[in-house]
């Protein structure tokens, strides 16, 4: 999946409301410039960041098999 595609948006979005959704945790989805998301710095909060790196490599995942 490429970064800035419909795509990618799509699953912060996913990301985001599953979170929310269920209260796992009051976070802030603050965002850094979409210059950096290319490096993988797409949250300015890097616990956000590195949980929405392990979403998406399931999400990946799910999508090989």
């Amino acid at each position: 999946m490429a970064v800035l595609s419909k795509e990618h948006y799509e699953l912060i979005a996913s990301f985001e409301k599953s979170l929310r959704q269920h209260r796992l945790f009051s976070l802030r989805f603050d965002k850094e410039d979409t210059a950096d998301w290319e490096k993988g710095d797409i949250y300015q909060n890097g616990e956000v960041n590195r949980m929405f790196i392990v979403f998406r490599l399931g999400y990946a995942l799910g999508k090989t098999i």
